[in-house]
């Protein structure tokens, strides 16, 4: 994996910079994180190239390996033209890298610009009939009395 702490790594100078303002904006550590991996990904794919010599084509063709590698139901998904949450933090990542490398006028136009999320998976959640929810609250009482759950019917409840 890439590795921006080495000097010798092209992108080493422009992620250190680039951190530093993250820090200095008060960016929580796990977003640094996702940020930092997301980069170094994108840096492995692109063979340890300067990311700021990457063009559109080079972040889509990671973006896509980034859709390919999902699990099955994920990729299933995604050939259905909907990103997974992974998809679209990538993307977000590496727009807000670049619109920074932009304002530092470290790339002349990121080359992130038009580039917009795919629409979202929708996660179906199944709700419990009203009947369900009633049994599963009478379950769950509790006798005043005794400040003990309702013993099931039919039985007996011993403290």
């Amino acid at each position: 994996m890439a590795d921006f702490t080495d000097p010798r790594d092209p992108n080493a100078l422009g992620w250190t910079d680039f951190e530093r303002d993250l820090v200095a904006l008060g960016r929580s550590r796990r977003t640094i994180q996702s940020y930092r991996e997301t980069c170094q990904q994108l840096a492995d794919h692109a063979k340890g190239a300067d990311l700021l010599s990457l063009t559109r084509a080079d972040i889509q063709d990671y973006l896509l390996e980034v859709r390919t590698l999902r699990s099955g139901t994920r990729r299933r998904a995604s050939a259905e033209g909907k990103a997974t949450s992974t998809e679209q933090v990538h993307l977000r990542s590496l727009h807000r890298f670049y619109a920074w490398a932009e304002a530092e006028e470290l790339v002349a136009r990121s080359p992130m610009t038009g580039m917009s999320l795919p629409k979202a998976e929708e996660k179906v959640i199944d709700v419990p009939e009203n009947d369900d929810l009633r049994k599963l609250l009478a379950a769950c009482a509790i006798d005043p009395a005794t400040k003990l759950p309702y013993a099931p019917r039919g039985t007996t409840s011993t403290p």
